[in-house]
């Protein structure tokens, strides 16, 4: 029987979010006990984009799909997981640093792994992480990816604003071209490096820009 790995952090009260001010941290309470009403319920607050999660592109782009609007197949299936740990901070992923790994015509699911997820519960985390070029952005679109999954932040450097033109731009330019991202991937260690089963089904949350995932992965 194959190992399943799971890709997810934990969802718990104190676990970091991006620190950009728009984001909401996760919070918990019961509703009812065991010990007061036989039964326990709890009932919890949670951004879209907490923990381990998918991007929808109506997150960046008017009118893009939603989360409920995602084939399921587009966020299960084969994947071709890239190992490229460990980055240093601010490391700019270049199209030589994949290419020479991307050898199949096809590959629909990209998992690129820098060990950045190391730095969960740090300073570090949303601190200064790796990033895709533009250049390597254009690369991974033009391979044929349909789904990129990190187990970093962002694509991009750090948080700009709406009024700034180079705002999110890698987010943009995927999403502009059909690309599903998936973020804050972790235990990518435990699968190496190749051929895997990847699965990041999201929430179906009715017109969501975003939703956490439970991810999980094993070697094919």
């Amino acid at each position: 029987m194959k190992k399943i790995v799971d890709l997810s952090f934990h969802i718990e009260v104190g676990m970091p979010f991006f620190p950009s001010g728009k984001h909401t941290p996760f919070e918990v309470s019961k509703t009812c006990t065991i010990e007061t009403a036989g039964r326990e319920i709890r009932k919890f607050t949670i951004g879209s984009h907490c923990g381990t999660h998918i991007d929808a592109f109506c997150h960046f782009i008017p009118g893009g799909l939603s989360i409920d609007e995602l084939p399921l197949n587009r966020v299960a299936g084969e994947a071709l997981l890239v190992n490229l740990a460990p980055l240093q901070p601010q490391t700019v992923i270049e199209i030589d640093d994949i290419a020479g790994k991307m050898t199949d015509e096809k590959i629909e699911k990209l998992i690129i792994r820098t060990g950045w997820s190391k730095f969960w519960k740090t300073e570090q985390y949303f601190k200064d992480w790796p990033l895709l070029s533009n250049k390597c952005a254009k690369f991974i679109i033009e391979k044929g990816v349909k789904l990129l999954g990190l187990d970093f932040p962002s694509p991009d450097p750090a948080y700009k604003g709406k009024e700034n033109e180079k705002d999110s731009p890698i987010h943009k330019l995927l999403f502009k071209n059909d690309v599903i991202l998936v973020e804050y991937l972790n235990n990518l260690a435990e699968l190496g490096e190749g051929k895997i089963f990847f699965s990041a089904i999201p929430l179906k949350l009715k017109d969501f820009d975003g939703s956490p995932v439970r991810a999980a992965g094993w070697r094919i």
